[in-house]
């Protein structure tokens, strides 16, 4: 595990609401794994790894509050603390075809996971976001996949529909894995299409996360008590099945259990 104050190498704007985070490391971290970022004035928060080789570490970040907000008010040579990687990440096929399904900055991790993938076999890709601007990574991911299937709330690029909607129409017979990443509402959905359809399915979660070694329990989901940061953040079709708090119920910082949309 790494434990470093790092300059920010890069900054790389995506788009008005991500930024991509690139610095200059030594550091093996597999697609799906994550780490601790701190902006040295208190706050800490996990990233997933959009990309990790030749000497270089990327998060994909959207701004969504007062901690990104403040990194999307640095500057290159900037420090910020990182510790990991922590987690289980996907567990790679050695070879055949393979489908990623991404939403908004679930697009992140997939990125790097598809690259790895595409070393070996084949890969199509879907995702799905809220209009064209939203999109992340379409020229890049269109030069290595096979298929890229892009579509978004508003109809402003692919078809008006979810990620979820577009892979109903695949051929799920031809893949020797499928990865899902994205927001919880939307993996829900993705699991209730898959749960008898694909047993190699899996599921990157994102979910509250104080320490990332298992001791607080803030990102624990039951009944299973699986821990995101340990057990986690990628779970197989089989344990998904089970966790039956899965896109109903979240946990606040303090703890406190709430209902999505609630």
């Amino acid at each position: 595990m790494m434990r470093k104050v790092l300059p920010l190498h890069d900054i790389i704007e995506e788009n008005a609401s991500h930024r991509t985070f690139v610095f200059k490391t030594q550091v093996k971290a597999s697609p799906g794994r994550f780490f601790m970022i701190s902006d040295l004035a208190g706050a800490e928060k996990p990233f997933s790894v959009s990309g990790c080789a030749g000497g270089y570490l990327s998060f994909t970040v959207k701004k969504t509050g007062v901690f990104t907000e403040r990194m999307f008010s640095m500057t290159k040579g900037d420090n910020l603390s990182l510790r990991g990687p922590y987690g289980r990440g996907f567990n790679l096929p050695h070879e055949g075809a393979a489908l990623c399904i991404g939403g908004g900055c679930g697009a992140g991790p997939l990125r790097y996971l598809a690259r790895e993938l595409a070393k070996t076999g084949s890969v199509d890709y879907i995702a799905g976001a809220r209009s064209a601007e939203e999109h992340l990574f379409v020229d890049e991911m269109l030069s290595f996949c096979r298929s890229c299937t892009f579509v978004s709330d508003d109809g402003s690029l692919g078809v008006k529909q979810t990620s979820i909607d577009a892979l109903k129409s695949f051929d799920l017979s031809q893949y020797t894995e499928i990865f899902l990443s994205g927001p919880e509402p939307m993996l829900k959905a993705g699991l209730d299409f898959l749960a008898d359809k694909s047993p190699n399915a899996q599921f990157l979660i994102e979910r509250y996360m104080k320490c990332a070694i298992g001791i607080c329990g803030s990102c624990s989901i039951d009944p299973l008590g699986v821990r995101v940061c340990v057990e986690g953040p990628v779970f197989p079709l089989v344990t998904m099945k089970k966790l039956s708090e899965f896109g109903k119920y979240k946990r606040s910082a303090s703890g406190e259990i709430t209902r999505f949309g609630g």
